[in-house]
């Protein structure tokens, strides 16, 4: 057997020699014939030939020629499993790797060479890793070190994946060399292969554990950062790191790593999310702490559709998640606030995990947690906003009202607050209401319900009820509605409250939608505080706001909001049956505010333009008609009165409108005979002044109105009334404006009436002649209004009719429409003249 041994090592002399030989070619032949002279041999002569070629080999791992160093690395991996025990050619093998890898800067050029040695150092570790992990640590700890920082990305994966079978190892004695393996090892998680920095990770993850403390705290910063790495291998690897932390490190280091596997939990890719899940679930049954139950009935709810999470977290995970919450919040309300968009939506995202996780222990953190909440619901990225949202919302499913609402009073009273601060604040009372109706479900009511008074006060806190800003009033309608939706029929506790902010809305100004949809709103709070209709709830709740609203109508301005609230509180009274007659008594003090000439014009014209609406609703009109003469007189004649300037003339011009109204509606005048009667030597000029007035409309109306206001003041006008009158009107039939000249036409048909039988000829004559020659007029519809004004002027003095228009017919383009008035005249009977 000797003799056999001895032999293959003979027939291997040449080529031993050969090995040292000056030509790089007669070298690299030998390393060719070597391999294929062993391939034959049994194992025991193998490692007899390995003895042998060993240092001649190693030797040549240091050839000049790339190819000769690649054959003897290669040789080596391939020789080493087939020549029996190798524990002997380890140390001498490590140290020429040493020489070629472990030193900086590393000898060996050729990245495929470093590949082959590390293999190599692979193949070592699998034949002997007792002498691996223990003789040789140093040495091999050097080359490792090294070799992560390769840029051969293959050089990488393998050296990482060798730290961390050395780290599990011989935990111990690499936790010697923890600090420098995991310095390298975290430069390469910003390396662009995914593959490189899941075998970092895995790394990583092995190393710590043997020396936790302040390695944990270094990884941190980079274990953070590849939770938003764009891999979702390297995401799933972080997690598994992460879990295995926690189920192996103390509380004091293993804390750190709940923030990452929160957000596993929130990750946009269901693999990670579920693995996070259930790593998660893992950990906290491995940690054994144990769980106060909630007595909410939160236990046995469902899952918001739109969570992260589709069923409740384990009992374990709950309590682990417990136990850290001061560990998480920190960083994930800093992280909130960060400049990248990115990371305050995945902050967001986490923070909706830990909610889930947390629950109700939330409660404790609701100081710090809301306000921030409440700033970044005021984000510029609505991505973010959405998100949340959705967290605030998910919040208010677990933080109890009688705990959010405080905090929110308080955050809506601090100094400085900006109306897109409220607005945000606002918004955030609204999610986390909403949010508790869909957890809580029919429970809300009794949860939110004591708390009504302070969720009204917030609602009618000035700087929020008074605010000019849209955002913060679409904001308040939200909060409104919420809480309505919320509360139900335990809102009559508060009713008149809600009532006023819900009216308060309906009164804006300005924003058109927000005061549409508190008047849809009303339907609802109507249903809440158990009111057949909204017109219903109206009449219940505004005797209490209207006397405060009269109390101080004095003080009101052009910018005042209880003016607007006055004005829709009658308003939508107006479509129901009105007021009664005390709370309108009240109602009409405000009304008659438009006389005092002290006022502003604008809030003049804003009540008269309120008192025009109120007469064109015939449910206010039965109400108001037993103060109509109090309105006439004290509001409405005063305000008739000319005065110079744009702004008494839009005064004048709402005033004649309401006059318009009382005269002309649709039910019949609102003023009656002995009213008008005696105003009329204060009414006729202003009623002059209007058919005189530089604007059409003015002069349009007061024609309009002329028919009632004579057939009010029937046997009551005397003849020098008559003739001013008629000079007036008469004037009106030359106007530019053929709707003038019409409507004045139908204001002399019911003027005629009026004159008496004989009325004095001259001046019937001239009037009569100033009429019928429109009778020939281009315009038809003058011509239409003419006809009915000269039948009834007939009846003055059929005679003298018959005599003018007879004269005058030849000069028409068609005598048809005269001869059809001589004929009427003619059946007429003789006065006597």
């Amino acid at each position: 057997h000797k003799m056999a041994e001895s032999d293959l090592v003979r027939s291997l002399q040449r080529d031993i020699n050969c090995l040292s030989d000056p030509d790089r070619n007669t070298r690299r032949r030998a390393l060719e014939r070597i391999p294929n002279v062993l391939a034959s041999n049994p194992p025991a002569e193998v490692h007899t030939a390995v003895v042998a070629l060993l240092r001649p080999v190693l030797k040549t791992l240091a050839d000049q020629s790339e190819k000769n160093r690649e054959l003897a690395a290669t040789f080596l991996i391939d020789v080493l499993p087939t020549a029996g025990d190798s524990s002997s050619f380890v140390r001498e093998i490590v140290d020429v790797v040493r020489e070629r890898l472990g030193v900086h800067p590393q000898v060996e050029g050729s990245e495929e060479v470093r590949l082959l040695l590390v293999q190599l150092m692979a193949c070592l570790f699998k034949l002997c890793p007792e002498v691996v992990g223990t003789d040789c640590l140093d040495a091999v700890v050097a080359i490792l070190d090294k070799a992560v920082l390769d840029v051969f990305p293959d050089v990488k994966k393998l050296s990482a994946d060798l730290v961390r079978q050395l780290a599990k190892l011989q935990p111990e004695k690499v936790g010697l060399y923890g600090p420098q393996l995991v310095k390298n090892l975290l430069s390469c998680l910003g390396h662009q292969q995914a593959k490189v920095r899941c075998c970092a990770l895995q790394a990583i993850a092995q190393v710590v554990p043997c020396k936790p403390g302040n390695l944990v705290h270094e990884t941190l910063p980079f274990l953070r950062k590849l939770t938003g790495d764009r891999a979702s291998a390297v995401r799933d690897e972080l997690m598994g790191l992460a879990a295995y932390w926690l189920s192996c490190l103390e509380d004091e280091d293993s804390k750190w790593m709940l923030p990452i596997l929160m957000s596993g939990v929130a990750d946009e890719m269901p693999g990670v999310r579920d693995a996070a899940v259930k790593l998660l679930d893992q950990a906290g049954e491995s940690r054994k702490v144990a769980l106060d139950e909630m007595d909410l009935e939160v236990q046995r709810c469902s899952i918001s559709s739109d969570s992260v999470l589709t069923a409740r977290p384990s009992a374990g995970a709950r309590a682990l998640v417990r136990r850290h919450l001061k560990a998480l919040l920190p960083g994930l309300l800093q992280d909130l606030r960060d400049w990248t968009v990115a990371q305050r939506g995945k902050a967001a995202e986490m923070l909706t995990s830990v909610v889930m996780y947390a629950e109700d222990a939330m409660t404790q953190h609701s100081e710090d947690v809301l306000p921030v909440l409440a700033k970044c619901l005021g984000d510029d990225d609505k991505a973010v906003v959405a998100l949340v949202v959705r967290c605030s919302r998910c919040l208010g499913g677990f933080v109890a009202p009688e705990v959010f609402v405080p905090v929110i009073a308080r955050m809506l009273s601090a100094q400085g607050l900006t109306p897109q601060n409220r607005a945000c604040v606002l918004s955030l009372l609204s999610c986390l209401v909403n949010g508790g109706r869909e957890v809580k479900g029919d429970a809300t009511a009794a949860s939110v319900a004591p708390t009504l008074p302070q969720l009204v006060a917030v609602l009618q806190n000035p700087d929020v009820r008074d605010s000019d800003a849209p955002a913060v009033q679409e904001e308040v309608l939200a909060a409104l509605s919420a809480i309505v939706a919320a509360c139900g029929p335990a809102c009559r506790s508060v009713g008149a409250g809600l009532f006023a902010s819900m009216l308060r809305l309906q009164a804006l100004t300005g924003m058109p939608e927000v005061s549409a949809k508190a008047g849809a709103l009303g339907v609802q709070l109507a249903e809440a505080l158990g009111a057949d209709t909204a017109e219903a709830m109206y009449r219940e709740h505004s005797s209490t706001l209207l006397m405060s609203l009269v109390a101080d109508h004095k003080q009101w301005q052009s910018d005042s909001a209880d003016m607007h609230l006055f004005s829709t509180l009658m308003r939508n009274l107006g479509q129901g049956q009105g007021l009664p007659p005390a709370e309108m008594a009240q109602a009409v003090e405000v009304l008659c505010l438009p006389g005092d000439e002290t006022r502003e014009p604008d809030v003049r014209i804003h009540v008269l333009l309120l008192l025009k609406h109120l007469l064109d609703s015939s449910n206010m009109v039965p109400a108001l008609r037993p103060h109509s003469a109090q309105l006439y007189a004290r509001a409405v004649l005063p305000s008739c009165v000319w005065r110079a300037g744009r702004i008494s003339h839009a005064v004048r011009k709402s005033a004649e409108s309401v006059l318009y109204s009382m005269l002309c509606h649709r039910d019949g005048p609102v003023l009656d005979s002995p009213c008008m009667v005696a105003s009329l030597p204060a009414l006729l000029p202003i009623w002059t002044s209007f058919l005189d007035d530089d604007d059409a409309e003015l002069r349009f109306l007061c024609c309009s109105l002329t028919p009632p206001m004579l057939s009010l003041l029937k046997g009551n006008l005397d003849l020098d009334t008559l003739r001013t009158m008629w000079v007036e009107l008469l004037k009106r039939l030359d106007d530019s404006n053929d709707r003038i000249r019409v409507e004045a036409g139908r204001a002399f048909a019911a003027y005629f009436p009026h004159l008496p039988a004989g009325y004095e000829s001259g001046q019937y004559d001239y009037l009569l002649r100033g009429i019928v020659v429109h009778l020939d007029d281009a315009n038809s519809e003058v011509q239409d209004a003419m006809e009915p004004a000269l039948r009834a002027a007939a009846a003055v003095n059929p005679r003298q009719f018959q005599e003018i228009v007879n004269e005058v017919k030849h000069k028409h383009r068609s005598p048809t429409r005269c001869d059809a008035l001589l004929a009427h005249a003619r059946t007429l009977p003789d006065n006597g003249h």
